[in-house]
């Protein structure tokens, strides 16, 4: 039996987390507009600094869902309710 004070990590509603991870591609798919535009625009050096910017909220992001994973006791894999 599943009850809720064995499932971990469950503090954020899962629709906002989904509602967040929608809002980060539809950013990440509006900055390679941009920067495209800017390089046919002429403004490359924008475009690379939007490049950076947008390499570093990567990592950043990646480095927030993994180091989730190393913190949880139970490991990535842990099982699921039954």
């Amino acid at each position: 039996m599943c009850h809720p004070s064995i499932a971990r990590n469950m503090n954020f509603p899962a629709p906002i987390a989904v509602l967040g991870f929608l809002t980060a591609i539809a950013g990440l798919i509006l900055s390679f507009v941009t920067a495209l535009t800017l390089l046919f625009l002429g403004k490359a050096q924008w475009a690379r600094r939007l490049g950076a910017l947008v390499g570093a909220g990567a990592i950043m992001y990646l480095g927030l869902l993994f180091g989730g994973f190393r913190t949880d006791p139970a490991g990535p894999f842990s099982p699921a309710c039954e």
